[in-house]
């Protein structure tokens, strides 16, 4: 999937310091109510900036656990009704984000979330 300015600049901001705080409780859950999660993570760590902000966090919340998911940040087993649930990895969380925000051009420009970039930038990306 392919986000949009605002989109990856909604997901780099969660990736530069909220991120660092997800913990979700050590049973399964389908795939959809952790994205379901993340989204809320992230509408309320850029609320500051507006709604339209907020409104952008969907498809970064998707990338962002189907990552997790895709490189074992969430182990994945299959339920007795045939549905896939994924159960929160700390430890190999803490190695993924890592290497996102390393990797993450947008996080590269203002590494830390009381960076004055992201107020200017959100304003041009919602004006």
């Amino acid at each position: 999937m392919s986000l949009n300015d605002l989109e990856s600049h909604v997901l780099a901001y969660y990736l530069a310091g909220p991120a660092e705080e997800l913990n979700i409780a050590g049973r399964f859950f389908p795939r959809n109510a952790i994205i379901d999660s993340v989204e809320d993570k992230m509408k309320i760590a850029t609320r500051k900036f507006g709604r339209k902000v907020g409104a952008a966090a969907r498809p970064g919340a998707e990338q962002f656990v189907g990552t997790l998911i895709a490189d074992g940040g969430f182990s994945t087993k299959e339920d007795k009704f045939g549905g896939v649930m994924h159960q929160f990895q700390t430890d190999r969380y803490r190695e993924i984000l890592a290497g996102l925000k390393a990797a993450d051009p947008v996080v590269a420009k203002a590494p830390t979330i009381d960076d004055p970039y992201w107020e200017a930038t959100f304003a041009g990306l919602v004006a």
